[in-house]
Formats: structure tokens, sequence, C-alpha cells
């Protein structure tokens, strides 16, 4: 069972449960609803730049979800694809996203009462919230309905492979990889337009790394990520020997920190990665929240960056595995 600690000073709740999957589900709600609220005074913003100029509103609140590239439409996207009976090219996604859900969220946003642009207090952020959770509660319902009806897509969609002994699948230490070619996201065309930008096309050789969203299981630390790094190195050698190069899309490639490990060649930027909003202690970050509705800007940016697989191997390949090559 989930529990939530309330603070006056607090934006969101603490969430405090034993099973590292609520406490996981629990987070990731957390980052949809301040995903919505940022588009929610986006919207407001708009239209008030709209009143001012005379002019009349041509965008829903819809559209500033899908500018702001928003779990939330990323989440309906992928509700589409379980009940399709057919592969999807993004327009058709949009399509059917739009004919299906937009044409009830609008009208539902639309009947709420108009949000306070700056006001800042913890007090009126958890009041809005509350009151954008009519949108949550429709997605939630659509979500479980899917996962009702087709629950094999569902877990296909949502969770990573495992192997015959139960451990996922495509891992190296608290990294996890894939072909880019595997890649699923509506946002996932800006990382390979930046490759193309680099002189690469064609993505089946060429390895994705990210961190997993894990709550309570595993340490991200400095030394994790080292660790990690050599067990992908070996990895490679051994099972992945065509690969051309590593890839990654992620704000730790702007963090300094992690900058010293993650030595990458920076090509270019993706929409924001809202999991930053996440601390070390598995809560949302309150700090990292405050500046985020007070600048507009998230801490972090989001980056794309790649590095050639012998470079690679070079910087993390223990020595008597080179002596294998």
């Amino acid at each position: 069972m989930v529990k939530e600690i309330l603070s006056n000073k607090k934006y969101t709740p603490e969430i405090i449960t034993n099973n590292p999957e609520q406490h996981k589900e629990g987070i990731e709600k957390q980052l949809i609803q301040l995903q919505v609220l940022f588009c929610d005074r986006l919207y407001q913003q708009y239209k008030n730049e709209c009143k001012k100029s005379g002019k009349q509103p041509e965008k829903t609140f819809s559209d500033i979800l899908e500018e702001q590239k928003a779990y939330y439409i990323g989440d309906l996207r992928m509700l589409e694809i379980i009940y399709s009976t057919k592969d999807l090219n993004e327009n058709e996604l949009y399509n059917l996203v739009s004919k299906k859900h937009y044409k009830i969220l609008d009208p539902i946003y639309d009947q709420l009462p108009e949000g306070k642009i700056y006001d800042n207090s913890s007090e009126y952020i958890k009041s809005r919230i509350s009151e954008l959770n009519v949108l949550i509660n429709y997605l939630e319902t659509e979500q479980k309905k899917a996962k009702d009806e087709f629950p094999d897509k569902w877990r296909e969609m949502t969770e990573r492979p495992k192997d015959e002994n139960g451990q996922v699948e495509n891992m190296a230490g608290i990294i996890a990889y894939n072909s880019l070619e595997e890649k699923y996201g509506f946002d996932e065309s800006q990382m390979k337009k930046s490759l193309e930008e680099e002189g690469f096309s064609g993505f089946k050789d060429f390895l994705e790394i990210h961190l997993p969203f894990q709550i309570g299981e595993q340490k991200f630390g400095a030394k994790a990520i080292q660790k990690s790094l050599v067990c992908l190195a070996e990895k490679i050698v051994d099972e992945h020997e065509k690969t051309h190069a590593i890839v990654a899309e992620s704000w730790l490639l702007f963090h300094p920190l992690f900058q010293k490990f993650l030595k990458m060649k920076i090509i270019g930027q993706s929409s924001d990665n809202w999991r930053q909003l996440v601390g070390a202690n598995g809560q949302i970050e309150q700090t990292r929240v405050k500046k985020l509705l007070s600048t507009g800007e998230m801490p972090y940016k989001n980056l794309i960056g790649y590095i050639s697989v012998d470079e690679f191997l070079q910087e993390y390949l223990p020595n008597e595995k080179h002596r294998k090559i």
C-alpha cells in the first residue's frame, strides 16, 4: 500500500511504500502531474498573449501537450499501438489519438477554472494539480481498459524482456541497452536526425544505452556507472561484436559528475527528460521543481551524444580483454 506524506512546503507528497513497483508507479504519476501542470501554465500564457493581441486562440490544450512531447501523449500513443492490428506510423498514431482522445480531453480541460500562472506557492500548486487530476484519471481509466483487454501486449509494451532465469535482458550492471533500430518513441527522430547530420545512416549496429527508471533496487552513483560501463564493454566484445557506436539521449550527459564517465561527443538536444526531477532518494526533488516553476526551464538539458565503439572499448575494456580482440 502506498502512503503519501504531505507537507505544506512541498509541491508533491512523499511516497512511502515497501513495494518498489508501487513506488515507481507513484513517482511516474507525479511526473505526469507536473508535466500536465507545466503545460497548463504554457497554455494559460498562450491564451493571455492572444487576448492582449486581440486574436482568437488557435491552439488547444492538447496542442501544448504535443509541443512539449509530454509523457501523457506518449502513453496515449502506446494505447493505440496496443489496440492496433497493424504497424502505425507517427501520422497515423497522432490522428488516432486526436480523434479518440483529444476530442474528449480538450472539453474536459476547458471546463476547469482558469489557472494562476504566477502563483508558485506550494499550496496553490497542490490545489491546481488536484484540479488537473481529472485529466490524469481519464488516462488511468483508458490504461486499465487496455491492460485488462490485452494483458500480453500490455506487458510487451511496458516491461523489459526477461531471460529463462527471470533476469532482465540487455542489462550491463545498472545500464540498459538496446539496438537503436528497436527504439520506440514519438521523439526518436531527433536522435536519428542528429546522427544523420554527423554522416551516419542506418542504425542496425548502434547500441543505445540508458539508466532504466527503478526505485530502491540499485545504486546509481558514479562507481556503479563506471562498473557498468566496463561490463558493457565486455558484453560488446563477447556478444555484440558488430556494434558500430554507442549512443545516448540523457540529461546525465549535461551533469558535470557523469560527464567524467559518459565521454561522448554531444551532437544535439532533445525534449526535456522529466525523470531528472527524481532525486537520489527516489522522491521528487522539490528544489528542482521550484526552479522549473520559477524559470520555466529544466535544471539539466536533455542531450544527445555518441562514441565510436573503438573509443569506447579503448576507454572501458579491461586490458586482459584487449588481448582477445
